[in-house]
């Protein structure tokens, strides 16, 4: 779920991956008129609002959602005015990336203060691509520089 906590609204927004022949991606990104039930996240996700340092989000796939709304969070309360915002993806394939449009707004409702680093992990040749490569923790440790001056925060699968 990519929405903040601190806004009230009756539209909630996720993400999810469609997997082919999976079992439930087919039906909830098929769905029309049909009743789900859903069980809304149990977890925690928001920013420091009182840390004077930089942050960093690092996002497996659809562990982007997460990420999204402690940006977006960050952004509410004005924190990108003084704060850097770097956001790294990972993703296995280019055909993989989703949410450029979410993220663009987010990148100019900052003003600047925001950066997105895709990363593809599966080998290949993706002659176009021009973003990074290898898992997005590895890209992280060779860009994002010293960690203990940022706030970092992880959305993703636990591996």
């Amino acid at each position: 779920m990519a929405n903040t906590g601190n806004t009230l609204t009756s539209t909630l927004e996720f993400y999810i991956r469609r997997v082919p022949g999976g079992v439930s991606s087919p039906i909830l990104l098929g769905a029309r008129d049909i009743p789900l039930r859903l069980v809304v996240p149990v977890g925690h996700a928001f920013i420091d609002a009182t840390a004077q340092r930089d942050i960093l989000c690092v996002a497996g796939g659809t562990g982007l959602a997460p990420i999204l709304s402690i940006a977006r969070d960050a952004l509410s309360r004005g924190l990108l005015r003084k704060q850097r915002l770097d956001i790294f993806i990972g993703v296995r394939t280019p055909a993989d990336i989703f949410a450029t449009a979410s993220l663009q707004e987010l990148i100019e409702a900052a003003g600047g203060a925001v950066r997105v680093t895709w990363a593809i992990s599966e080998a290949g040749e993706f002659a176009d691509w021009k973003g990074e490569r290898g898992y997005v923790h590895e890209v992280v440790a060779r860009s994002a520089g010293d960690l203990s001056a940022r706030q970092v925060y992880m959305g993703g699968r636990p591996p």
